[in-house]
């Protein structure tokens, strides 16, 4: 957050600033002029101080302001882009989301992770491993390692 009190030092330093150089033009012994001096270096410093870090803190919550908005952008596109899946169970005890065919497009068919679409996030699966002499057959997110198998099956083809 923007630190007030820093800006409202700044601002009441400045204006205490502008009075010692004010007084400072009705003094006549050197020595009072350079206790005035010493004391308006002293305000001035201050000043600048607040207001740098009333800077500092601008500079902060722009930055922050562009990764919400950054945030909120992939957060939309996430929106628009998982209508595009439907939850299939392509064998007993594996559920995954498929490239809905209305929704194909240019694409080819693919399966995406059911943890990583939760979390807001497209990731297909990929053949893990395969072990044609058992049958076996897996796939896995290159992601979360979320991974299904099954056994005594033909392989079958992304939907």
């Amino acid at each position: 957050m923007v630190d007030i009190p820093s800006i409202t030092s700044a601002i009441s330093g400045l204006k205490a600033a502008a009075d010692i150089a004010k007084a400072m033009r009705e003094l006549k012994d050197s020595r009072e002029v350079q206790t005035r001096v010493i004391d308006l270096q002293s305000t001035i410093l201050d000043a600048q101080t607040n207001a740098l870090a009333a800077q500092s803190d601008a500079f902060m919550m722009m930055q922050k302001i562009r990764e919400l908005e950054n945030d909120l952008a992939r957060a939309k596109a996430w929106e628009e882009s998982k209508h595009r899946y439907k939850l299939i169970v392509p064998w007993e005890g594996c559920q995954v989301y498929a490239l809905k065919e209305s929704s194909k497009g240019s694409d080819p068919s693919h399966w995406i992770c059911p943890h990583c679409y939760e979390n807001g996030r497209r990731s297909m699966l990929h053949d893990a491993e395969k072990h044609d002499k058992h049958r076996r057959h897996v796939i896995m997110c290159p992601n979360c390692k979320f991974d299904c198998e099954y056994f005594d099956c033909p392989r079958r083809e992304y939907v």
